[in-house]
């Protein structure tokens, strides 16, 4: 089956629990819990790889633990990550063999991973994302919707 990878904006909204959690559960605003419910539908050997464009990680796998921190992405932080050449490689190395990459999360953190793979260049899978200026409630049916042709 062909790999696909799901690239998420963090969120706002997290977990306070002390310590370190996967970014997965860190994470709490409306797109992290679609994503949740939709997983639990989903075979394991279905679901997508998951990524984080996290405001004060860079990109980094839904797996990694992370402590909780207060960092909110901006136009200047997203321009800093997208131009970072490690940032970029971790991209790249999460984005390896992906048939399909679909990018998820608001304006900001969506330009950021564009232009990250933009740079990075060498991604073969086709990239989806929500149109442009889309509320929230229509990118939490969106995402739902990708990972809906994952079901078994």
């Amino acid at each position: 089956m062909p790999a696909r990878l799901l690239v998420l904006g963090c969120s706002a909204t997290k977990r306070r629990d002390p310590g370190a959690l996967p970014a997965i559960e860190r994470y709490d605003g409306p797109m992290w819990r679609t994503l949740r419910a939709a997983l639990s539908e989903i075979r394991p050997a279905e679901r997508p790889r998951v990524a984080v464009l996290s405001a004060e990680h860079g990109f980094i796998p839904a797996l990694k633990p992370i402590a909780d921190y207060d960092r909110r992405m901006d136009r200047a932080r997203a321009a800093e990550l997208a131009a970072d050449p490690l940032q970029v490689d971790r991209l790249g190395v999460l984005a390896f063999d992906a048939s399909e990459i679909h990018v998820a999360g608001g304006a900001v953190y969506r330009s950021c991973v564009l232009q990250a793979l933009g740079v990075l260049g060498r991604v073969s899978g086709e990239v989806t994302h929500p149109a442009p200026g889309l509320g929230i409630g229509r990118q939490r049916q969106a995402l739902r919707a990708w990972l809906a042709q994952m079901e078994a």
